[in-house]
């Protein structure tokens, strides 16, 4: 028996608020999703399409659900530059680009964009692991991109951000 699609988007925007209540939050994979969901994959990405149009989710293969509306910038696709790209080369490159994002950020900010980075910061200082200290420092220099509102640099620092989850990354 088909599940009514009335009944998947409910539980769908429940699953939603639970595992995804921010904006950049990153939803479980489809597989897991539709176990969430109760129903089958088919229903799932036709349930997925009204949140999607809502600017709610965003969509993108190889990254996965997220919550809020699609960044100003796509990340950029280069896997073998990521490969090619060692810890040491990451972190200089952050340290060298993201003063300079931050600066841009503080002369474009716009209300609420303080308050945002204010709660990004409590977030980082209440992580205790560090898987979650990780995600708090996604979550954090994101924004600060977004804020920038330059799609050019929204989609470098994301790509910082790919690079940092490679396994390379992750031994070092």
């Amino acid at each position: 028996m088909r599940m009514d699609k009335q009944v998947a988007r409910d539980r769908l925007w429940r699953v939603l608020e639970e595992c995804a209540p921010a904006a950049g939050d990153r939803l479980p994979p489809e597989r897991v999703l539709k176990d969430l969901v109760r129903c089958s994959r088919e229903t799932l990405r036709a349930v997925l399409a009204a949140p999607e149009a809502e600017g709610e989710i965003w969509r993108h293969v190889g990254q996965g659900t997220l919550r809020g509306r699609a960044p100003l910038g796509r990340p950029v696709k280069d896997t073998p530059l990521l490969e090619a790209t060692s810890p040491a080369d990451l972190m200089d490159a952050r340290r060298l680009l993201e003063p300079q994002v931050a600066a841009a950020a503080a002369m474009r900010r716009m209300p609420g964009d303080i308050d945002l980075l204010r709660r990004r910061v409590a977030e980082g200082r209440a992580a205790r692991y560090r898987a979650a200290c990780e995600r708090a420092d996604d979550a954090f220099h994101q924004p600060i991109a977004q804020v920038a509102r330059n799609p050019l640099l929204i989609a470098l620092l994301r790509h910082f951000s790919s690079a940092r989850c490679r396994a390379i990354w992750q031994r070092e």
